[in-house]
């Protein structure tokens, strides 16, 4: 493993060091695998895992990903607008029932 620092330089990490953020510039497929990332403090210690698959660029581009676009970048703009649109049509709902009871109101008096 290579742990990379904010100003770009990089080191190789031994058996006893941690990373905080690991990144694959141009994943490989010998990067492909599980990964764990273990967490602790004084309350006690905590894992998650995740596996990494890597697809050959042709793959990946045949499944909707742009040109120099990083995989699962399009995902997660298509979730973000997918949210909004649940919003905006939450808040159209909350708007006419808000409508409705006012017209209501005025028509009882």
């Amino acid at each position: 493993m290579v742990k990379s620092t904010p100003s770009g330089s990089s080191s190789k990490v031994g058996a006893d060091e941690y990373l905080d953020v690991l990144r694959f510039p141009s994943a490989a497929p010998e990067h492909q695998g599980t990964y764990y990332c273990f967490v602790t403090n004084s309350v006690g210690i905590d894992y998650k895992s995740a596996f990494l698959a890597v697809l050959p660029r042709e793959a990946a581009r045949e499944e909707g990903e742009g040109e120099g676009e990083e995989v699962g970048e399009g995902k997660e703009e298509a979730d973000s607008q997918e949210l909004v649109v649940v919003v905006v049509i939450c808040l159209a709902v909350a708007a006419f029932a808000l409508l409705a009871v006012i017209v209501a109101c005025l028509l009882v008096k």
